[in-house]
């Protein structure tokens, strides 16, 4: 099963082909001294949670370029900054669609789709060393650790209940629903690329069939 969980992941990446300072503000701070927008936000971090992690929990410690999510996750959710691209608005209605998430117009990763309700809302998300192009903010912090952290760090920070572990990734499942939710992966010791899975439930019959396949 986590070798098909794996080869999804690997798909994902296939199929789905920062913010500077007011100029009247930082004039009278050299570049040296002055802070990042990174670096005056204070991550959310936990104890990693007895039995492994729920969505909503691990949702709540994680961050994409300094905004902290929300689960589910509606693209409006992630504010101006953010905007999806890349993906057919007549098919998002109808099915879960390939697309772009940007930020400040720059490409932050890949993105799977759909529209259950009202809102456009993110159902799974890959962050790849290619679609990570955002600068002045951290892309991604997950309870504490960020892109290029060790194995070590990410099991210091996600715990050791994972459902998964090779020498070159990491794979977390929801403890209540058991559906895959974090798949990290490591090149050269370093955590390089990961998938996280919004999954939540979609009251649509094309959906529950292809649940089913």
């Amino acid at each position: 099963m986590k070798r098909l969980l794996f080869a999804a992941a690997l798909l994902s990446c296939l199929l789905t082909g920062c913010s500077a300072g007011n100029a009247a503000e930082t004039s009278s701070v050299s570049e040296d001294t002055a802070p990042t927008v990174s670096e005056l936000v204070e991550y959310k971090t936990v104890t990693p949670p007895k039995g492994g992690w729920s969505t909503p929990e691990i949702m709540d410690v994680t961050y994409l370029c300094d905004k902290q999510l929300t689960y589910p996750l509606s693209v409006n959710d992630l504010g101006s900054d953010f905007s999806v691209s890349g993906y057919s608005r007549l098919s998002v209605g109808h099915r879960i669609v390939p697309g772009n998430l940007n930020y400040k117009k720059k490409k932050l990763a890949n993105v799977s789709l759909v529209k259950p309700h009202d809102e456009i809302m993110i159902y799974n998300l890959v962050l790849l060393p290619s679609t990570v192009q955002v600068e002045d903010v951290v892309p991604f912090v997950i309870n504490g650790v960020k892109m290029n952290a060790t194995m070590d760090e990410c099991i210091a920070a996600l715990g050791e209940g994972y459902s998964y572990k090779s020498d070159h990734s990491l794979m977390y499942d929801d403890r209540e629903t058991k559906e895959s939710l974090y798949s990290l992966f490591f090149e050269n010791g370093r955590l390089v690329h990961l998938n996280i899975a919004f999954r939540f439930d979609i009251d649509l019959p094309l959906y529950r069939d292809n649940d089913r396949r």
